[in-house]
């Protein structure tokens, strides 16, 4: 989804890159879907849930109060095929 918001922000009016001490960085994920979120409003909770169990899935965490079960991460990839194809479509429509 990332590199789908960058690719499509300029077509959308959204700036993707940011300068930080002189280089050209892309934006965060998250300064990206807020941004998304003002223009594309009915995107918003799928954006949002492709970035919390994606973060839940890359980047585990110890100290989180979450047990994972396999069934539990099947239903939250299948939520996210289906919310990444949906906004995939709108921002290549």
């Amino acid at each position: 989804m990332e590199y789908a918001l960058i690719d499509r922000s300029r077509s959308w009016g959204i700036e993707p890159y940011d300068t930080v001490n002189g280089q050209r960085r892309s934006r965060a994920l998250w300064a990206l879907i807020d941004e998304f979120e003002t223009q594309i409003p009915a995107l918003a909770n799928r954006m949002e849930t492709i970035r919390d169990h994606g973060n839940n899935a890359m980047h585990p965490s110890k100290h989180k109060d979450v047990v994972r079960f396999p069934e539990i991460l099947k239903k939250q990839s299948l939520e996210c095929v289906d919310a990444i194809r949906a906004v995939i479509e709108e921002l290549y429509q």
